[in-house]
């Protein structure tokens, strides 16, 4: 009698449970965590030296850092010049690997005018499929810089 009167709860139960449309095992409202971590990049301006012959140019190291094991691969960059409210778009294949640095030295930014910023622009996509933009900003005024 006992296991008849089991038997018969757990049918009514799951009669109850079909028709309003729940379900006896749990379930979450939040979203699925993600299946793969995006990189984690990083661009520095670095061994920065000013001359000034008949513009002021900066040479310097470039150095992208990938601090979270995913490889990257930049495919387009974008130099902009506050001073003349212009941009330079152009592709590149650069490769950093997860953990990793890629230096690229003897680079250079030129300017007519005695004071300017560039932004510098960078897009791409991770190993993981996940798109990657890294920027950074040097602001000039002469012979002074930052960064």
């Amino acid at each position: 009698m006992k296991i008849m009167r089991l038997l018969l709860v757990a049918i009514f139960m799951f009669i109850i449970q079909t028709s309003i449309g729940c379900s006896s095992s749990s379930s979450s409202s939040s979203p699925a965590a993600p299946t793969s971590n995006p990189a984690s990049l990083s661009l520095e301006f670095s061994n920065v030296t000013y001359q000034y012959t008949d513009m002021h140019y900066y040479d310097h190291t470039r150095t992208f850092t990938e601090i979270n094991g995913v490889g990257v691969t930049l495919t387009s960059a974008q130099i902009c010049y506050e001073s003349s409210g212009s941009c330079d778009s152009g592709t590149v294949d650069y490769r950093i690997e997860g953990d990793n640095n890629l230096v690229h030295t003897n680079k250079m930014f030129g300017t007519s005018a005695s004071s300017n910023t560039f932004t510098l622009k960078y897009w791409g996509t991770d190993d993981n499929g996940n798109d990657v933009y890294i920027e950074q900003v040097m602001t000039v005024n002469g012979a002074t810089h930052t960064p």
